[in-house]
């Protein structure tokens, strides 16, 4: 069991965190207009680099 932080209050949670540098794999989501994005599509990757 993994422990993380969330606005400053400790949660435990299940199952293992990926480690750092680990490649997410590819899902998708669900955008406001309930049109889908995958991962790769919302930027999010190429800001975190």
């Amino acid at each position: 069991m993994a422990k993380i932080h969330l606005k400053g209050t400790e949660i435990s949670v299940y199952g293992s965190l990926p480690g750092i540098g680990t490649t997410a794999p590819d899902f998708v989501l669900t955008r406001n207009d309930l049109s889908f994005a995958h991962f790769v599509d919302t930027g999010t990757c190429t800001t975190a680099r």
